[in-house]
């Protein structure tokens, strides 16, 4: 009997851990969760970007120039392949001599770096040689059609200076600002159809002179500060010619009449003075 009452024992001990293990296979569930790669998104307000490689360093601090930013802070952490100060020098190079948008509006970046137990906070300081609002505002043209559409809206109030942002400037077309203002100029409705003088070829009718200057030297993307000068004859936007001071003319006089002090007098009829006695 106590036999028995054993092996039943074990049967029941058996099949209760057998029970036991299926509930608890059937409480496991495998499950994935997938979320979008957030390293370099834009910072909220007083927030820091995280920069774990040197292209995503590089990224950051352009996005604080063409935000016209004059401070930002990154957060990289301590396992950073490489040399921090070495690519924070280099990034700062590139991005004042390389790019475009830093190339034009940057005078200095400066960093100072500081470890804070698992990563390194990077405060920049960005001094800027142009208003930081006209920096991060460009107009961006992508070809010349665009540019002339740029270039037509700034001409209808006669800017003397267009900045421009060219996303594929064609270096190998040494015509292209030449071509693009001649087009502007052309469709630019305050222009008079009538043909120059003879004695002035340029005329008011003809395009500005233009002056081009490009950040940086060379390369597909470029900066375009384009310098106009309309000469001391420029219509105004209207077409219209410029009105002088107004004047109302004078009462008439006689000849020989007195006039208002400073007015010139033309001289009247000779006068012939009556003879004396005695004078033949």
């Amino acid at each position: 009997m106590k036999r028995g009452f054993g092996l039943g024992r074990g049967l029941a001990l058996c099949l209760g851990l057998l029970c036991l293990t299926s509930c608890a296979r059937m409480l496991e569930r495998e499950y994935t969760a997938a979320v979008d790669h957030a390293e370099d998104q834009t910072p909220l307000s007083g927030a820091a970007y995280r920069v774990e490689t040197y292209p995503a360093l590089r990224a950051a601090m352009l996005s604080y120039v063409e935000e016209g930013l004059e401070e930002g802070s990154l957060r990289c952490p301590t396992t950073y392949p490489g040399n921090l100060s070495v690519d924070l020098e280099k990034a700062k190079r590139q991005l004042m001599e390389e790019d475009p948008l830093g190339c034009y509006a940057l005078a200095d970046v400066t960093y100072r770096t500081t470890r804070i137990i698992s990563y390194y906070e990077i405060e920049l300081d960005f001094t800027y040689q142009v208003d930081p609002k006209e920096a991060a505002g460009l107009p961006r043209a992508a070809s010349r059609e665009a540019l002339v559409r740029i270039l037509g809206q700034r001409l209808a109030d006669r800017a003397e200076r267009v900045c421009v942002y060219l996303t594929a400037y064609p270096e190998d077309d040494p015509a292209f600002f030449d071509q693009a203002l001649a087009e502007a100029w052309e469709a630019d409705p305050a222009v008079d159809d009538s043909p120059a003088e003879d004695d002035d070829p340029a005329g008011e009718d003809g395009p500005p002179q233009l002056t081009v200057a490009l950040y940086p030297q060379t390369g597909e993307r470029r900066v375009a500060v384009l310098t106009l000068d309309y000469g001391q004859d420029s219509a105004p936007p209207s077409g219209e010619p410029e009105p002088g001071p107004e004047t109302e003319p004078g009462p008439e006089t006689e000849p020989g009449q007195a006039t208002e002090p400073g007015q010139a007098t033309e001289p009247g009829p000779e006068e012939i003075p009556p003879a004396q006695p005695g004078e033949n």
